[in-house]
């Protein structure tokens, strides 16, 4: 402390002597310095004896004198200007000045010292800049996503909510876009998160420049979005999902990487679909999937009908979840034959649900749901283990010995315990593993290359064969095929059901079979229907087949019956007369 406090009477000195790490200014009824401690060179950047004696005003900014001033009972830090009256204390939170002429926020406690004959103040204040800034960021992050600066969910929600009362004063629309970027996840499996966020950052600056500024867009997922559209014109309304999806159709530059991204929008309208937040937030959802399910669609307008489907597809799903804790699943198997002696070369798995009034139910039209509702690898686990048992007990019975394929989705596929999952399946089951063979799509082999490629290398180290199905209809290429090194390759059924009269069918077959010939890879033509099919086929080197001209797909008792009553009965001169016991 400065050798002039001690000129000050003891209530001053025991003041000053407390807040030894905040700065400690005493001055009097007219604004004028009489000690400070050393802390304010620390706050302020003056030394006590530069203050000793000058206005207090000298480190209050100029702008903010009239702040100043209405803080501290509407009195002027400044001149000879009474300082204060009437006052025990004061907490405020203020602008300084430092010696340097920047400012910065403080908080101060100022009180009066009751002394004889004249009045004495006492300031306690402190820089508060790391507080504001700590409590800026906290704002930020309970209204902004932290990644791309978008609103959050929980503002967004507030922000419909006023928009909502806004329209029902006013007789404004609003339109509620649910945005799901697709394909994103293939861009964070393959070539990481880093490059992910880097993606949906540039997704959301193309998003900004077609939205208006009375437009509000929120990130709510991990690739999911919600725009508000506030218009009385329904023209905007509907137009403006347009411009958004026409936005995507460059690619991203990441890293020197062109990376593609569309997206799939689902539109509700205020007050035709709801006047909730949850009801017209739901009501885009629901027509966001409907664009999912539906390749040839971009944006779709929710109609109630969708809400009906939806509830139906949520009852659905819960019977799904009975079924599989009930066991309701049932696996049927189709034959694969050998083209030129018409043996039977392998089997696939293929599975039915038996729904509550032993209905067969196809799994086109439940495991999209299951997909939805993330059913997908319970079901997966139980495909394998019931194959393995079934095809287990064919071999051990002599009745059939040959691999038998399982289709695996990504999720499953890119599960890390995947190669793990399935030994153990097989060590469990006491089938060869030799006979397992599993089936993935192209669209799979593109999802987290470094995984997928691990994973098929362990397959085939354990004598798990790998096929890859529905060649020629999703997104591959010839150095993922070689790579990946599948053992299999199966020839998608919408090339061979025109195949004796289509020629670019018969091309497309034709460069089908030369690839896998380059690569070692063993063919299968799905769908085969007809004897024509079959001698086309043969004749252009593809060694095995499967479809109805063979044998329909059979639950395991009746493909025992099937093989056993058929024994030695299929041969080249007979091939089409054994499917007319089916």
């Amino acid at each position: 402390m400065k050798k002039n406090i001690s000129s000050l009477d003891l209530p001053t000195l025991e003041a000053l002597s407390e807040p030894a790490l905040h700065t400690v200014i005493i001055f009097d009824e007219l604004g004028i310095i009489k000690a400070t401690n050393t802390s304010i060179q620390h706050d302020f950047g003056y030394t006590p004896e530069e203050l000793t004696g000058h206005s207090i005003s000298c480190l209050i900014p100029s702008d903010h004198n009239d702040n100043h001033a209405s803080s501290l009972k509407r009195h002027k830090f400044r001149g000879h200007y009474p300082f204060l009256s009437e006052m025990q204390y004061i907490d405020a939170e203020l602008m300084g000045k430092r010696k340097n002429g920047s400012t910065f926020p403080m908080h101060l406690h100022l009180t009066e010292l009751c002394t004889v004959g004249t009045k004495t103040f006492v300031g306690i204040c402190h820089d508060i800049s790391e507080q504001r800034r700590h409590s800026a960021r906290l704002a930020q992050l309970a209204t902004y996503d932290n990644l791309t600066g978008c609103f959050n969910r929980h503002q967004l929600i507030n922000i419909l909510d006023n928009a909502l009362i806004h329209c029902k004063n006013t007789n404004e629309h609003l339109a509620v876009l649910f945005i799901d970027l697709d394909k994103f996840k293939q861009i964070n499996d393959n070539y990481g998160h880093t490059v992910g966020d880097k993606v949906l950052i540039q997704v959301v600056n193309r998003f900004r420049k077609i939205l208006r500024s009375s437009d509000s867009l929120g990130r709510i997922g991990g690739d999911e979005f919600i725009a508000l559209i506030m218009s009385s014109n329904e023209q905007t309304l509907t137009a403006i999902p347009n411009r958004l999806i026409q936005s995507l159709e460059a690619p991203f530059t990441i890293n020197a990487l062109p990376l593609q991204v569309s997206a799939s929008i689902g539109i509700s309208l205020y007050p035709q679909h709801g006047e909730t937040s949850d009801d017209l937030v739901s009501a885009a959802d629901i027509a966001m999937y409907q664009v999912k399910s539906r390749n040839y669609l971009h944006y779709c307008l929710f109609s109630k009908d969708m809400r009906t489907q939806s509830e139906q597809a949520f009852q659905l799903a819960t019977r799904l979840r009975e079924a599989l804790r009930n066991d309701k699943f049932e696996l049927h198997y189709q034959l694969q034959f050998d083209l030129n002696n018409c043996t039977p070369s392998g089997l696939e798995a293929l599975i039915r649900w038996r729904d509550e009034e032993k209905n067969l139910i196809l799994p086109s039209d439940f495991l999209p749901l299951a997909q939805k509702y993330g059913l997908i690898p319970e079901i997966t686990r139980w495909v394998l283990r019931r194959a393995c048992q079934d095809n287990a007990h064919l071999i051990e019975h002599g009745i059939l010995n040959v691999p038998i394929g399982v289709n695996i989705s990504a999720a499953s596929f890119c599960n890390y315990d995947f190669v793990r999952i399935v030994t153990t399946i097989c060590e469990d089951t006491k089938l060869p593993l030799s006979r397992l063979e599993i089936e993935i799509t192209e669209d799979v082999a593109m999802h987290n290359l470094d995984l997928v490629t691990q994973h098929s290398i362990a397959l085939r180290e354990n004598g798990i064969s790998l096929a890859m199905d529905d060649f020629g209809t999703g997104h591959s290429s010839l150095s993922r095929l070689r790579n990946l090194r599948f053992h299999k390759l199966k020839i998608d059924r919408s090339f061979i059901k025109e195949l004796s009269e289509n020629l670019a069918d018969q091309e497309i077959v034709r460069a089908i079979l030369g690839v896998a010939r380059a690569l070692d890879i063993q063919v299968v033509a799905e769908g085969i229907e007809t004897e024509d099919q079959i001698k086309w086929l043969r004749d252009k080197g593809c060694a095995y087949g499967q479809g109805f001209w063979f044998a329909r797909p059979m639950p395991l008792a009746e493909l025992t019956q099937w093989l056993t009553g058929n024994r030695g009965a299929c041969s080249a001169s007979t091939l089409g007369q054994t499917k007319t016991g089916l």
